[in-house]
């Protein structure tokens, strides 16, 4: 997994390079979203001679990264990588068709170039792993791998760590962790839940990850916590932040504003507290789920 800040994944040259999605994000560093796009076409350009570049082709941004990708090449004379996408809304080359929420995880039918290729059913929560999936056979697909056989292992994946992991169940209360720290992650691992465990009420314990990432999307934040019966918010994990960007956002402001977007929440300042408060609110039936990019799996 490459990280695009500082343009750190620009030392990168891989042979095969997967975009999932491009969004705000690292805006400490990056002007707005242009910016962003640009780095993105400039870390393909340093795909290696013969490789690929898989994008999905749903997403908007994607495709304004893949047009400045193929811009600055010509600008150089150079000739553009296969570029090889996937989707669901879109007319791409691998596509996931017949959808189906069964038990809290999806099924669908694998397409090829428009042709079935066969039936795969996640072992994941959440549509966005339809989209990781797809990236994943597309990438294999190109290594040399059947698709038959493909089809066989996806189901079996039972994903990565601090991705909606189930850390315990005790007392009628499950217990997971995840590392989602970002508003659109956020939403997506909430819905996941839901369509998972239901009608369970969802406490959400949400540690925001930097000052400055906070106060940039902090409308974003506000609305992202829908699904959630309640949120509880510690304060800021600190990562390298100015004291400006320190003064200027807090976890209470947080809360207010997830408030006032119609979503209950609360600020509680340390994790022994948050443990205290845990133990008499949640009870049998409920999911707890810890969610950030810092400490708070502790």
């Amino acid at each position: 997994e490459a990280c695009e800040y500082d343009r750190s994944f620009l030392k990168l040259h891989p042979k095969i390079a997967a975009v999932l999605n491009l969004e705000e994000d690292h805006l400490d560093y990056y002007r707005d979203i242009n910016d962003i796009i640009s780095a993105f076409s400039e870390f393909l350009s340093g795909v290696k001679p013969g490789g690929i570049i898989v994008v999905n082709a749903d997403d908007k941004n994607c495709k304004l990264m893949l047009e400045s990708y193929k811009q600055r090449l010509e600008e150089f004379g150079r000739k553009c990588e296969k570029i090889v996408t996937f989707g669901i809304d879109s007319d791409a080359e691998y596509t996931a068709n017949k959808i189906r929420l069964i038990d809290g995880c999806y099924n669908f039918e694998l397409c090829y170039d428009g042709y079935p290729v066969g039936s795969i059913k996640l072992s994941m929560p959440g549509r966005h792993n339809i989209y990781n999936c797809l990236a994943a056979v597309a990438i294999v697909g190109y290594a040399g791998i059947d698709h038959g056989k493909i089809i066989q292992v996806c189901g079996s994946y039972t994903g990565a760590d601090r991705r909606l992991t189930v850390k315990a169940e005790m007392n009628g209360i499950k217990i997971l962790d995840d590392y989602a720290h970002h508003p659109t992650e956020i939403k997506a691992s909430l819905k996941a839940i839901r369509e998972r465990y239901g009608n369970s009420r969802i406490i959400c314990v949400f540690q925001p990850h930097q000052y400055s990432r906070t106060r940039f999307l902090l409308d974003d934040f506000a609305e992202s916590f829908k699904l959630a019966d309640i949120t509880v918010v510690p304060d800021i994990y600190f990562v390298r932040d100015t004291i400006e960007a320190q003064k200027e956002v807090n976890s209470s402001i947080l809360v207010d504003r997830i408030k006032k977007a119609g979503s209950e929440a609360i600020f509680i300042d340390s994790f022994s507290k948050i443990c205290d408060y845990l133990k008499d609110a949640a009870g049998s039936g409920d999911v707890v789920v810890t969610m950030g990019a810092g400490d708070i799996w502790k």
